[in-house]
């Protein structure tokens, strides 16, 4: 018999051994399988009111452990879904029955015609594969009719930390109950505080007003919770809600500076900034969400921020690096993300402008100096020299002279290391009409993305011949150039008569007719132009694609800075000009950005743009602006004129106190925390200064108690809480700091 055995588990080992193993599988799985029921919009305490024959609907959520993600592809994976007690009169359905988590069910509860009206009470009940159970209790009141409903005006709404929200909720009587109706929520989480407005309803009244106070504690996320009504005589009814509460507590990603020039081949450090605002905490990881990384790699040096209680700012270094084949002049955006324990996200970005190597240009004419006659044109090269290894694209423009079209062809040209030498043709015509020895210098401007720029002079003047004055003056030899006739009524020149003739007959055309001139009007001989003036092609205007800030959070009287991106469409240089709330902030120039100081409230930032070859043309070619709202300036206010012209402060303090418009987060009553006085005869001073901090939202007063010596050098800080004295002020957002409480 043992033999049989010992051969039965010999035989079986392979077999036992599997079921072991599953076993102790399921084992440990079952530590990890759990799962929760609920249902939406449902609270914890409430009970539904249904009319008999009448049904409604429940939408339940089943969510399981990690056990379920492991079993939820085999037959053992699944939930079972059933009622276990169910009262006489009401019926229960699930749709569907089971399934794995997380999924959800529709669960229909009807009430039959002839149901007992009162408060009943239901059970379901999930059963998971390993036999663990979950029930969940539903309270009904079934009644004959319904006496009075209650619908919310919206289902689904938000609220931010420390915010009150309203929303409305509508009362539907039937025309014969007349009872009064008073209000409450329910299942509502901790830190919310609710009222109604009226708190209940007389007959008459349709509406009731819900207010929802979000404290600051609050934590953000979708809350569902229910208002309940009840009348005088005990009847009930609900409506359900669904409440998203949303972050107030920030913090903003800014970059130092926001708009950086680096070299071809070259990379440059920046510092990113985290401000948490309204208190914010926590850890909050920094990556890099969008760059072009073909042209620019970026590398956060620390890639994890802190703000904590006390230190509301942190810092990071970002390195930038660009490729040698990036195109000089051109930009680029670096996007840098950091995400929030909470789920809280930020952006901050960096416009990069991609400068060319080091050297310069130089250019020069091939003539000094050009003489034309009126519709004459001549040319002359423009030579463009690189020096030093120079690498870059040149814009060529030429000023504009009277009786003067001049023409650059190419108006751009570029120079490397294999080609440092480049021409450019200057065509010049002088109009017919042009002034009679008219002198003045041609300006030829050069200049480059990265700012570099050259120009020369050409001389040009305009030589008009005197014209003869009488008929008698027109020379008739052979060999002299002669003058063509016209008579003074503006007929057509007449046929040159031959050299041997005495004298010069002007006829008109034969196939012409004209009137025969008056033979007392005098014939004045004029120079007939060798060439036609030459109309120019019409010039196309530049346009502004947009502008762009290079601040996300901006204060009043903080300087923003601001880039606009405009082309060509025949790449003439382009000037613009920046207006800040219609005044001109900065003038007509070939620099595209401008820093502007805000003020607090709506500004509005206009550039323009006018095409170079206008040379200061007050009209421009094309505009637009945008609207910045700047935020009520944050600054510590200086009590008093000190006689080392610092802050009251030392410079260390000071740096910490108000850095980029946002204070300090907190003092330390530290040595280094200095104080000066200007008033020689003030002895053991006590000056009294508030510090007013909104910590969680509700301000908190401190003061600081200063005591000078009769020289008036800083014995003690002390900072007092009441009538208790504190090491140091507890953090928060500073909205207003150092405000003075007495008169010094």
């Amino acid at each position: 018999m043992k033999r049989g055995y010992g051969s039965f588990l010999e035989k079986h080992r392979a077999s036992l051994l599997g079921a072991a193993a599953i076993a102790a599988l399921i084992l440990i799985l079952s530590t990890q399988v759990g799962f929760n029921l609920s249902a939406d919009g449902l609270g914890a305490n409430q009970t539904l009111e249904i009319v008999r024959g009448k049904s409604l609907n429940l939408s339940l959520t089943i969510s399981g452990g990690i056990g379920f993600m492991m079993l939820s592809a085999t037959p053992i994976g699944k939930i079972h879904l059933n009622a276990i007690e169910v009262p006489a009169g009401l019926n229960v359905s699930f749709d569907p029955n089971e399934g794995c988590p997380l999924f959800h069910s529709n669960a229909t509860i009807r009430a039959d015609d002839n149901a007992a009206e009162g408060r009943k009470k239901i059970v379901f009940r999930g059963v998971g594969p390993l036999g663990e159970a979950k029930r969940m209790e539903i309270g009904i009141q079934i009644v004959s009719t319904r006496f009075f409903k209650l619908v919310g005006g919206s289902a689904e709404f938000a609220i931010k930390q420390n915010k009150t929200g309203t929303v409305p909720v509508n009362i539907i009587r039937n025309p014969d109950y007349a009872q009064p109706i008073t209000f409450k929520a329910i299942d509502l989480p901790a830190g919310i505080v609710p009222a109604f407005d009226p708190s209940g309803s007389l007959p008459g009244a349709v509406q009731t007003t819900l207010l929802l106070k979000i404290n600051p504690e609050t934590r953000i996320g979708r809350y569902n919770f229910s208002v309940m009504g009840t009348g005088a005589d005990g009847r009930t009814a609900y409506c359900n809600f669904s409440l998203e509460i949303e972050a107030d507590r920030y913090f903003t990603i800014s970059a130092n500076p926001p708009i950086i020039r680096i070299g071809k081949g070259n990379d440059s450090v920046l510092s990113l900034e985290l401000t948490g605002v309204n208190n914010y905490t926590g850890k909050i990881k920094l990556s890099v969400a969008k760059y072009p990384r073909d042209i620019v790699r970026a590398e956060i040096e620390e890639p994890v921020g802190d703000l904590s209680a006390y230190s509301i700012m942190d810092r990071s270094n970002i390195r930038l690096y660009v490729s040698t084949g990036a195109t000089p002049g051109a930009s680029y955006y670096v996007v840098v993300n950091g995400l929030g324990e909470d789920g809280y996200s930020a952006n901050g970005s960096i416009m990069v402008i991609v400068e060319g190597q080091k050297g310069s240009f130089k250019i020069k004419p091939q003539l000094a100096s050009l003489q034309l006659k009126p519709g004459e044109s001549k040319n002359s090269d423009i030579i463009i020299e690189g020096k030093n290894g120079y690498e870059g694209t040149i814009i060529l423009s030429a000023s504009e002279l009277p009786g003067i079209t001049a023409n650059l062809v190419p108006n751009e040209v570029h120079l490397d290391s294999r080609n440092s030498v480049a021409s450019s043709r200057l065509s010049l015509v002088a109009q017919a009409d042009g002034d009679n020895n008219a002198k003045s210098d041609m300006i030829i401007s050069a200049s480059d993305a990265s700012q570099n720029s050259d120009d020369c002079r050409i001389a040009i003047s305009i030589e008009v011949p005197p014209a003869a004055t009488e008929q008698s003056a027109i020379k008739t030899q052979v060999a002299e150039p002669q003058s063509v006739a016209v008579p003074a009524n503006n007929e057509p020149p007449a046929e040159q008569a031959p050299a041997n003739e005495p004298e010069i007959i002007a006829q008109p055309e034969p196939d012409i007719k004209q009137p025969k001139p008056d033979q007392s009007e005098a014939i004045q001989p004029v120079i007939q132009p060798a060439i036609s003036p030459v109309t120019p092609p019409e010039n196309a205007m530049p346009y502004l694609e947009s502008i762009i800030s290079g601040t996300e959070q901006i204060y009043s009287d903080q300087i923003a800075t601001f880039a606009a991106e405009a082309e060509d469409p025949e790449n003439d240089p382009i000037y613009y000009r920046f207006l800040h709330n219609g005044r001109i902030a900065r003038d007509w120039s070939d620099k595209n950005s401008a820093e502007i100081l805000m003020t607090e409230g709506e500004n509005k930032i206009e550039v323009q743009v006018i095409d170079g070859l206008h040379n200061g043309n007050e009209n421009y070619d094309d505009n637009k602006f945008i609207k910045i709202m700047a935020n009520a300036k944050i600054e510590a206010l200086p009590t008093y004129e000190n006689t080392s012209r610092e802050q009251f402060f030392d410079l260390i303090s000071a740096n910490e106190f108000n850095y980029n418009n946002i204070p300090i987060e907190s003092i330390s009553a530290a040595p280094r925390d200095k104080w000066y006085r200007s008033d020689p005869d003030s002895a053991n001073y006590v000056g009294e200064y508030e510090i007013r901090k909104e910590l969680f939202y509700s301000k908190s007063d401190y003061t600081i108690k200063l005591v000078l010596d009769n020289q008036s050098r800083p014995i003690e800080v002390i900072f007092m809480k009441d009538s208790n004295i504190v090491s140091e002020v507890p953090s928060g957002f500073v909205k207003q700091a150092m405000r003075k409480l007495s008169n010094l």
